[in-house]
């Protein structure tokens, strides 16, 4: 893997897709959205909660290589208005911690909760 310490955000498809129906629908022409958890979380994050939530050791080797010079160490957007667009017709907007995300993925939930 490249740089393990880089922080951008997780987004959980069981969030993005409701997300993404509604601004079809209830979203203003020429409007940017940004739709997207506001939470950052390193590649050595992910990479530790995995261990936790498995219980086993995973072997991560960094490879210089993919280690870019001009990395941009944190990526994170504001979802205050997709939210507040949301909530302005009733509709919560949930979104799964990671904790929820990650168990979702290795447990191959096919359930949408949210």
């Amino acid at each position: 893997m490249g740089n393990l310490q880089v922080e951008c955000q997780f987004n959980d498809v069981r969030s993005v897709c409701p997300a993404y129906l509604f601004l079809l629908k209830q979203g203003a022409a020429g409007e940017i959205y940004n739709d997207c958890s506001g939470s950052m979380h390193s590649l050595q994050e992910i990479i530790s909660a995995f261990e936790r939530i498995t219980g086993r050791s995973i072997d991560v080797r960094v490879d210089p290589d993919l280690v870019r010079p001009s990395e941009v160490y944190q990526l994170c957007g504001d979802p205050r208005k997709v939210k507040d667009l949301m909530a302005s017709v009733g509709l919560p907007r949930i979104l799964p911690t990671l904790q929820e995300t990650l168990e979702s993925v290795l447990a191959g939930d096919r359930h949408n909760k949210y």
